[in-house]
């Protein structure tokens, strides 16, 4: 197996927190090829990782970066080895990560980027989990509809009858705690919902709708009841990113239903960083980057950033922090051993059907 080493000077001043001597080593272990197959996935993840090490190394740093193919080498790590690095990114697979989380020694936390399978490694294990557990997205789903509640808005909150889950609970206890009125909607049949939502629509405020769907023809039918209701007075419909993804629900019909997104990823096309990414891409790769790109680079450009406010103990004084990443925010809390995750982006459809941030 072959590993790949970068080595990257730099002589412009440092952080307070670090010396001339001081440099950051970071390794970088990602699935590059299962068999004959590479994954795009991966590399990916790691073109943009490698511009934020370049940015950084050109900026104020010196990186020492070591890139391991997991699939072909395995994760044949020694402790010794993990208390040489200051990041540790990668790998995806829950059981890979496992059994590397456990060799770090104290002080040092694995990060986890991309599988939200390993969220349940985190309460046991030194991991620093970068996307957003569920449960808190549907959390922040009602909070974001509370804090938008007006004197004269109704609020409802709609889900299928045959699969509540637990995201109904974690969203009418938000309320609750909130003290927002809501009326529940648990819907069996399309026939009644229309005049059951007109009967609680407000004509002077905004009816604002918080959709619970993981089915495709079920949040359609939601949204374009809610885009009538816009007719009698305002409706905003709320929902997670999952909603976006659906291919029959057409960009008109979530305008029309007043759409508000909260997404773990966004990309706003118009943002002059973005399209700055976006031309470096082309320069290095030849080609756009994709979501896994942008994610690569935000992941290890917040973590650089961690390392110069705070130097190599970076790990004891991040919690907290707050970083606004091209696709990805940060802002990490306690979760049992390791961290977590907690910033969202919201976002939403304007009347002709545009994508706009909410932040």
């Amino acid at each position: 197996m072959k590993k790949f080493l970068i080595s990257v000077l730099s002589c412009i001043a440092l952080s307070p927190c670090l010396s001339a001597a001081d440099t950051l080593n970071v390794a970088l272990a990602l699935p590059f090829r299962a068999g004959s197959t590479p994954s795009n996935q991966a590399f990916a993840f790691y073109s943009g990782a490698l511009l934020a090490i370049r940015e950084a190394a050109e900026d104020s740093l010196a990186v020492n970066a070591e890139v391991i193919d997991v699939e072909q080498q395995g994760v044949s790590f020694t402790g010794e080895q993990m208390l040489s690095y200051d990041i540790f990114l990668g790998p995806f697979k829950p059981g890979e990560v496992s059994l590397l989380a456990d060799l770090m020694p104290e002080g040092k936390f694995l990060i986890s980027p991309i599988d939200p399978a390993c969220i349940s490694l985190v309460d046991s294990l030194r991991i620093i989990h970068t996307p957003t557990m569920v449960p808190w997205q549907y959390n922040q789903l009602a909070k974001w509809a509370g804090e938008d509640f007006g004197p004269a808005d109704a609020v409802a909150v709609v889900h299928e009858a045959s699969s509540s889950g637990s995201a109904l609970e974690i969203v009418t206890e938000k309320l609750q705690e909130d003290q927002i009125p809501y009326t529940l909607f648990s819907v069996n049949s399309f026939e009644d919902i229309g005049s059951m939502l007109s009967e609680i629509s407000s004509a002077e405020g905004v009816t604002r709708i918080i959709l619970l769907a993981e089915n495709e023809d079920f949040a359609k039918r939601i949204l374009e009841v809610a885009g009538t209701l816009s007719d009698a007075g305002g409706v905003s419909t709320y929902a997670l990113a999952k909603v976006r993804t659906f291919d029959s629900i057409t960009d008109e019909v979530k305008a029309a239903a007043g759409l508000k997104i909260l997404a773990e990823y966004f990309t706003d096309a118009g943002d002059a960083a973005t399209e700055d990414f976006s031309r470096l891409c082309n320069k290095f790769y030849k080609c756009s980057p994709s979501q896994f790109t942008y994610h690569g680079y935000d992941v290890m450009r917040f973590f650089i950033r961690m390392f110069l406010s705070y130097g190599k103990d970076w790990a004891c004084h991040f919690e907290g922090d707050r970083d606004k990443g091209l696709q990805t925010d940060f802002r990490f809390v306690r979760y049992g051993t390791g961290f977590v995750n907690t910033a969202l982006r919201r976002i939403g459809y304007s009347k002709h059907g545009q994508i706009l941030s909410m932040d």
